[in-house]
């Protein structure tokens, strides 16, 4: 929600830091009908999604195939497309989900933190550095174009195949 967003972003900014945020920033956290999200991602300077894993990362090609960059973790599934060329990576840590929560089946598993601060490096360089914005968003159209054929689907699962037998 909107007020754990915000308490979140003190925390790593400060009371001014979150403050010039929330003056820069729309924060969205309302369940959007599919046009209406769509709409949403086509008008935004940026995808912004500090998910601590993805097996594919679904979320950040549908935004390149509305050539819009996208802010993402360093690591994930999503990196088969997601690179420096045409997204903002911030930097991640492994962190064992069992610190989160204490559920038996997650014991042995971990996933992948963002960096605060580097979250918010990337979304000041939107604002601040828009021709590299526009460079981005052209690139991230491209290589949806590109690679992300329903064909990149049976190559990752080719890839998952190969390492489970393995």
């Amino acid at each position: 929600d909107d007020a754990s967003f915000w308490r979140w972003a003190e925390t790593v900014l400060g009371r001014d830091g979150r403050g010039a945020l929330q003056q820069r920033c729309e924060l969205v956290t309302s369940r959007l009908d599919d046009m209406a999200l769509r709409d949403l991602i086509r008008c935004s300077d940026a995808f912004v999604l500090p998910t601590r894993g993805e097996g594919f990362g679904l979320a950040f090609l549908e935004a390149m195939a509305a050539g819009v960059p996208a802010i993402c973790p360093d690591r994930g599934g999503h990196r088969d497309f997601c690179d420096g060329e045409t997204s903002f990576l911030v930097p991640t840590h492994e962190v064992p989900c069992a610190m989160s929560w204490n559920i038996p089946l997650f014991r042995e598993s971990s996933w992948f933190e963002v960096d605060g601060q580097g979250l918010v490096d990337a979304m000041e360089r939107v604002v601040d550095e828009p021709e590299v914005v526009l460079k981005k968003a052209a690139l991230s159209l491209m290589r949806a174009r590109d690679r992300a054929t329903l064909g990149q689907h049976e190559v990752v699962s080719s890839r998952i195949a190969v390492l489970i037998a393995s």
